[in-house]
């Protein structure tokens, strides 16, 4: 039975190291549908359900259904002016097609980053994030565009950046001397370049820089729940020569706590960070192998752990509809706060002598740290909240103090709920 656990444990952590191998990319976010809008070419505005989807979906297409309608309906990019919800909006924009092909123009819904005398936008398209500004130019945006190119002299192969965006911000910020200069060193990336155009917005015109868009950089909280459906801790090399060198089958467990996720970089990616506190309580491992049978009629083995843990799981998610498959990967953090039990009781062999109790291990590695890995599917429901159910495994190391050490294996059923957008 033992070997049976232990194969289905090593075949659902080769799984999830597979699934995680797929998915090596920059970590951003995505969102569910939610109340929206849309603006017509006319300039009507209408309004109803947006579903936004990944980055690049949303920059060719708006998928939205108007109140009281009982089916949704596609916009494809050039057949609105603009849609969007409470925290997301996108504006349609001719832009070149590449930041290298600056005579060829083609129209996209740019996300708008942040408004004022400046508005920042990005566009993520073909898994390469751009950026445009307007207001610098009337009737005009502006690409912000950093190159990279790869130069040989002789053997040897340099990689050379031509920052050209910080010269056009450069100029752009003219009217603020400080804006101006820290445009010079301001670094290629969402959160940097929306801090530096909301600075200059500050200095050009106070009072008129709206608030920044709640999706970059968002944190939700929730509640997380399960029980265990497997749960091992393997001491020392298993041998079987003494009691540091066993396999101990564990018991069915309950863990709860606090969920936090973290949604980095702007919203239509497939990534989240999922971390938080969760406790596990009494988590027992057994055995009645008698070791000394010379010695002993009988003898019983149990510890009784208490752990508070810390994962950091990065999660991919499939798809953009109300029900998405994820596969997620991470290191997890273990803190020993409480041992319930630590024992071995050796029955004598000579009638009427007393049982002998002695502790398995009497002191305690009070840290553990591993990996884990889990696959599922999350229910984004209209409001922006979450419901999650999935499987997770680990692999850390155990409370054992001695030199062969110990580690524990753990399948855990978690259901999860998000109540903040």
């Amino acid at each position: 039975m033992k070997q049976q656990l232990s194969s289905v444990f090593s075949c659902v952590l080769f799984v999830l190291g597979a699934a995680t191998l797929l998915f090596s990319t920059t970590a951003q976010a995505q969102s569910g549908p939610q109340p929206g809008y849309v603006v017509s070419l006319a300039g009507d505005t209408l309004r109803g359900t947006i579903k936004p989807g990944r980055a690049e979906r949303n920059a060719v297409q708006c998928d939205f259904k108007a109140a009281g309608q009982t089916e949704s309906k596609i916009y494809k990019v050039g057949e609105l002016r603009a849609y969007g919800s409470s925290v997301l909006a996108y504006e349609s924009h001719p832009v070149p097609r590449s930041a290298d092909t600056a005579t060829v123009l083609v129209p996209r819904y740019l996300e708008v980053v942040t408004r004022g005398p400046l508005t920042l936008y990005a566009l993520s398209y073909q898994s390469k994030p751009r950026f445009f500004i307007s207001g610098y130019r009337p009737g005009k945006v502006v690409e912000l565009i950093q190159r990279t190119n790869t130069v040989q002299r002789g053997a040897q192969q340099f990689v050379v950046t031509q920052r050209l965006y910080q010269d056009t911000l450069t100029k752009a910020f003219q009217g603020c001397p400080e804006a101006s200069r820290q445009a010079k060193v301001v670094d290629f990336g969402v959160n940097e370049l929306e801090k530096a155009v909301r600075k200059y917005n500050a200095c050009a015109a106070p009072g008129s820089v709206v608030k920044k868009n709640s999706h970059h950089g968002n944190i939700a909280f929730g509640i997380i729940g399960g029980v265990a459906v497997f749960n091992q801790m393997n001491m020392g090399n298993n041998t079987g020569e003494d009691e540091l060198h066993w396999q101990y089958d564990g018991n069915t467990y309950l863990t709860a706590g606090l969920e936090v996720v973290f949604t980095p970089g702007f919203k239509g990616a497939p990534f989240t960070i999922h971390s938080g506190v969760l406790y596990e309580s009494a988590r027992t491992f057994e055995s009645d192998h008698n070791f000394y049978p010379l010695l002993a009629s009988k003898q019983t083995t149990e510890l009784q752990l208490n752990y508070l843990v810390v994962p950091a799981m990065i999660r991919y998610s499939l798809g953009h509809g109300l029900v998405r498959f994820y596969a997620e990967a991470g290191p997890s953090a273990r803190f020993l706060v409480h041992v319930s039990k630590d024992e071995k009781i050796y029955t004598p062999t000579l009638a009427g002598s007393p049982p002998i109790v002695r502790p398995l291990l009497g002191s305690y590695n009070n840290l553990n740290i591993g990996l884990g890995g889990g696959l599922g599917s999350e229910l984004h429901l209209p409001n922006g909240q979450q419901i999650s159910l999935g499987m997770r495994a680990e692999n850390v190391f155990g409370p054992s103090n001695y030199t062969s050490g110990s580690g524990l294996r753990s399948v855990n059923l978690l259901l999860g709920y998000l109540f903040t957008k």
